[in-house]
């Protein structure tokens, strides 16, 4: 194994602390578990299913949000 070295905000820091805390980890675990997940997760399946919505989608129009958000505003 090899080591990173990483400077990140410490808001970021607090907030992975926070996390390694909820799952009993330490911040080095769950630092690795992290970029683990978003580094070796599969993304065919994601991008698969939004083929088949996109291509169910084409062609269906849409009510104009601007319509609606003036009319909620006149209430």
């Amino acid at each position: 194994m090899t080591s990173l070295t990483v400077r990140i905000e410490e808001d970021l820091v607090d907030r992975l602390s926070e996390r390694a805390r909820r799952h009993g980890l330490t911040l080095e675990e769950e630092a690795r578990s992290v970029l683990s997940e978003a580094l070796l997760k599969d993304w065919s399946s994601f991008w698969e299913k939004a083929g088949r919505i996109q291509s169910r989608l084409k062609g269906v129009r849409f009510a104009d949000s601007a319509e609606l958000i003036r009319e909620d505003r006149e209430r």
